[in-house]
């Protein structure tokens, strides 16, 4: 679990906190801390997940009574994660908090996240299905940023509005060459049994700018993080490495009649190189071993 200036930050589900592979250190550039973690959702996949973050004891709350956290999914920006404070040490974002009007009253809202395996489609039969491949880009990535302020005035509502239809499809050769293989959906709208209190932050660091410190968690598979060079590749047996090896040369031997038979097909023979494969099926060609004897 990755700490950041008395600050830990973590991905779990309900069968707990998801494994984490370190990629970097934390890193310091000016004011900015920042931490890299891979996760491994190969047995998460389809449940809902949370992102849990803690001050611990040895964090020095001079000149701040705050530590607002913002989330970032795949590029989306989640609302509504609480902030850290000194009677409120531990919280944990549970997905995207929006208002919504239920039974004629207006109600806080919650879309929860999953990790789902990525919809690739081939063609552009439905152009407007197709993810834009700026949004592409930011797949794979969930971003932790912590702020500081020192005090807060109440808002009215978060002016959110909900994420339950974030389902679009992906081309295959956008993601050839990625080693991720799932992105994160929301589940539609689920009402809160209170709710939420939106409030406007004084920020001490821009909360346009550089944070105070930022968690990065890479999640993928872990036949990816195998592949990825993350985790080792699992030991094979001497009967899996043999049928591997039995496989590779059926394969070959496959591709090299399918050359084979394209070369003639491309370069068919002529009358002479005919009438001397006759002769060798028939026997009356004599092959002369030319080899020097020892």
């Amino acid at each position: 679990m990755p700490v950041l200036r008395n600050v830990s930050c973590s991905v779990h589900t309900a069968l707990g906190k998801l494994p984490e592979y370190q990629d970097k250190e934390p890193v310091e550039m000016d004011t900015e801390i920042k931490a890299t973690r891979y996760l491994d959702i190969s047995e998460s996949v389809g449940k809902a997940f949370w992102i849990k973050y803690k001050a611990l004891p040895e964090l020095d709350w001079s000149g701040f009574q705050y530590i607002n956290v913002h989330v970032n999914v795949d590029g989306i920006k989640i609302a509504g994660a609480s902030p850290l404070s000194q009677p409120y040490k531990r919280s944990r974002c549970e997905g995207h908090l929006h208002d919504k009007v239920v039974n004629g009253e207006l109600k806080s809202c919650v879309n929860e996240m999953y990790f789902s395996k990525l919809n690739l489609v081939e063609d552009d039969q439905d152009q407007d299905a197709i993810r834009e491949s700026s949004k592409v880009a930011a797949i794979g990535k969930i971003e932790v940023r912590l702020y500081r302020s020192s005090g807060w005035i109440a808002k009215a509502s978060s002016g959110s509005t909900s994420l339950d239809k974030h389902s679009e499809a992906i081309h295959q050769k956008t993601m050839k060459g990625r080693p991720e293989t799932h992105d994160i959906q929301f589940s539609a709208s689920k009402t809160l049994a209170r709710n939420a209190l939106w409030a406007d932050y004084n920020y001490i660091d821009n909360r346009y700018g550089t944070p105070w410190a930022t968690f990065i968690f890479l999640y993928r598979t872990k036949e990816s993080l195998q592949y990825s060079g993350i985790l080792p590749m699992p030991e094979r047996t001497a009967e899996e490495l043999k049928q591997e090896i039995e496989a590779l040369k059926r394969q070959l031997k496959c591709e090299k009649a399918g050359n084979k038979r394209k070369l003639e097909e491309d370069h068919p023979p002529s009358r002479r190189q005919v009438r001397i494969l006759d002769d060798v099926d028939q026997g009356e060609i004599e092959i002369v071993d030319l080899t020097d004897e020892l």
